[in-house]
């Protein structure tokens, strides 16, 4: 399996070709040419076509490769897998670092299906990794997730059925602040309260333990 194949040196190509062609190489330093058969798997998150036009990757290596292609959406195009892979990170890394986490809360997940995740798959696995060395509890917050994350407020909660209306709430509440960046009267002009109310909230949420921090 080769990835991002388009960062292939042009001199290797060559040599790429020729392994695929003519299914012989020679090692390194090597006089006995070796034979070969593999399935060649390759993998790019660039436009290799265009990648072509530009000579910056060999015509004839590309339709070597482009026989069976497959074509993956980004993970932007495909958030119902996120909760499935945030599962599988957080399963990999509590393992790894000892700890006992059993998932993450309504809020930190509303921010994680959210997220434009430019990264892909890569970028979610590190932000899991990261919470998970974060998490001083049973469960990931919203405290627990990498700042770039939540600080690009989603347009729209998400929420699964059954989640408590007070969590709701505080993930509403949380996900307007970060919006407005933080300022408590356009917070209570989005939700249509009153800015105390939104004090009284606030007030409530830290004395629960449930303190929303924005950054500075």
């Amino acid at each position: 399996f080769l990835d991002e194949i388009d960062g292939l040196d042009i001199s290797l190509q060559g040599k790429l070709l020729r392994v695929l062609q003519e299914r012989q190489f020679e090692r390194v330093g090597g006089e006995t040419t070796i034979t070969t058969d593999v399935r060649l798997i390759a993998a790019t998150n660039s436009d290799l076509e265009e990648t072509v036009e530009k000579g910056e990757f060999r015509k004839d290596l590309f339709y070597r490769l482009n026989v069976v292609r497959i074509e993956a959406p980004s993970l932007a195009e495909r958030r119902e897998d996120i909760p499935i892979l945030v599962k599988h990170f957080i399963t990999k890394y509590a393992q790894e670092n000892g700890k006992a986490i059993k998932g993450v809360d309504s809020a930190a997940m509303s921010f994680l299906q959210g997220y434009e995740w430019p990264g892909n798959v890569r970028e979610l696995e590190n932000a899991i990794e990261s919470a998970v060395v974060m998490c001083s509890g049973d469960m990931i917050t919203s405290d627990d997730l990498p700042e770039h994350i939540k600080n690009r407020a989603p347009e729209e909660v998400l929420v699964r059925l059954g989640t408590p209306l007070s969590d709701i709430e505080h993930l509403v509440i949380e996900a307007t602040l970060r919006m407005t960046g933080g300022n408590k009267t356009q917070t209570a002009n989005v939700l249509g309260i009153g800015v105390r109310t939104i004090h009284d909230k606030l007030r409530r949420y830290k004395e629960e333990g449930r303190e929303i921090v924005l950054p500075e």
